[in-house]
Formats: structure tokens, sequence, C-alpha cells
């Protein structure tokens, strides 16, 4: 993602995204969904997962990736309709609520391959569990990026840890934000666009939830549709044409990502993150 703005009601602040070229490609396979599970309590059976991603709102799922499989084998597995082996490097085991997660280091990579199914224009719902455990920079750190077109960022542009949710029309940038809650704390992360239509703006939100009492959102309109992406989609990292760059990581954990081809609504973010369905009312 290259330098951008935010819209007058997400907050002030914007993010640099330097990187150069690549095309990694995605390799499809039988996998083992129980390959890699995390004991709760070591000598004990195996941890029931805090929730399975791909059993949650399923109208309009793109990919959904749960770190539940080997870390070390070179792939991560997406779990929705795409069923597709995402190469990937890094990433090491780490537990969510006793659910499997994935610790990102500072040479992690993991790439979903530049296809039709995750170009968005149409709209969309980005979402991941994220827990910040280091410092955050004004440049900002993906946790869901598709190089021109859309992404979710944690960063920090000024005095606040903050998500920015943004998307890109004809050469630049526009996002939302919202604050993060603490750090160490795991927090579901949400982005969702709904483009302009029947002469209306479109409008992008951003979602923070982090308890039934720690529920934080801001939207915003925006009257232009978004441009082509490129370079696939990073999962944890920045990205401009499929490289990340040295300090674009998320500084800490990431979990339970969904990628959807349309904008959920609030009773389903909601959802997403086992709350009531009018937690963001």
């Amino acid at each position: 993602m290259a330098a951008c703005s935010f819209s007058p009601a997400g907050g002030a602040g914007g993010a640099d995204d330097p990187d150069a070229d690549s095309d990694p490609s995605v390799d499809a396979g039988p996998r083992d969904p129980d390959a890699r599970r995390v004991d709760a309590v070591p000598g004990q059976p195996d941890a029931t997962p805090a929730q399975e991603c791909s059993a949650r709102v399923t109208g309009g799922l793109v990919a959904c990736v749960e770190f539940e499989d080997d870390l070390g084998d070179g792939s991560v597995e997406d779990r929705g309709p795409q069923s597709m082996q995402i190469p990937s490097t890094g990433l090491t085991p780490t537990v969510r609520a006793s659910s499997p997660a994935a610790q990102v280091s500072a040479t992690a990579t993991t790439f979903v391959a530049q296809n039709p199914a995750i170009e968005l224009a149409g709209g969309f719902t980005l979402a991941a569990w994220v827990r910040v455990d280091g410092p955050l920079s004004t440049g900002g750190h993906g946790v869901i990026d598709h190089d021109l077109q859309y992404a979710m960022f944690v960063e920090r542009p000024a005095s606040v840890d903050q998500i920015g949710c943004y998307i890109h029309d004809a050469g630049n940038w526009y996002g939302m934000s919202t604050t993060l809650t603490s750090a160490g704390t795991w927090q579901l992360l949400v982005c969702t666009w709904a483009p302009p239509a029947a002469g209306q703006p479109g409008q992008v939100c951003a979602h923070r939830l982090a308890g039934t009492s720690n529920v934080v959102s801001s939207c915003g309109s925006h009257a232009n549709n978004l441009t082509a992406g490129r370079g696939g989609v990073a999962l944890g990292h920045n990205n401009v044409n499929g490289v990340p760059s040295a300090t674009g990581r998320v500084p800490g954990a990431i979990d339970d990502v969904w990628i959807y081809d349309r904008p959920l609504s609030k009773a389903e973010v909601c959802s997403l993150a086992s709350l009531s369905s009018t937690c963001l009312d």
C-alpha cells in the first residue's frame, strides 16, 4: 500500500509503504485441517478452537485462514471456498483463547496470489483477530493488504494506536480509523466497504471489538469507485505488488482472517466476535 490520507471523519494521519515487485503463486492441494492443535493445558487433550472462522458468517466468503495447520511447512491453509494453500514463511505458533494463532516474525511473508476472487471493488469486509505486542510506527503495519485496492493497517500516525481501513481510487488512498485497545490484548479488527450506488456515495467503516464493553467504530463516505489491485493479498504485513517492507510487519500475532466480497452488516460483524447482534448499535 502506498501513501494515503484519511477522510475527515476518520481521524488525522496517513501511512507510507515503500516496497518493490514480486509475484508469488498459490498451490491447491489436500490438507489435514487437524494437523496442528494447541493444548490449553500441557499434557491435557487438544483444545477446542475459540471459533472456527469458516463456521461463522458464510455468505460472500472469499478466504478464511485460521492458522491451525503446520506453520512450518511453507504454507497456510485457506478454509474458504477457494481452498487455497497460501505460501507463508516466518510464522510461529501462539495461542488465542486456547485456539492456535500465528506470531508474526520480523521476516514473515504470507501472500495470497493475485487472482480474480480477491478483486473486491464491488464491496468487501476484511476481518482479523490481532494482538499488538510492540510499538507501532507512523508508516503502519499491514494486517490485510491488497496493493492499489484495499488494506487494513495497525498504525500510530500521531499519539494514538489505531486500525486504519483504506480504499484506493484513481491515484489516491482514503481511509477511516478507530482506536486500538491496550497492547498485548486480542481484538477483532474489521474494515467494510460499500461502493457508491443509486447516486449515493460509498461508505468505508473501521470497527474494533475487544469484548462486550470494549467496542468502537467509525464510518465515512467516499464518492469514487476503487481501482483494480495488484500483487496479491498480504497477511500480517504490508504489500506493494507482492513485497513487504522491512518495517511493515505486524509487531505481534494474528488469528482467524476473513475476507468477504460484500460489506457485512453490523450484526454480522458482531457475530464474528461472538458478541450480541446489537454490539455495534
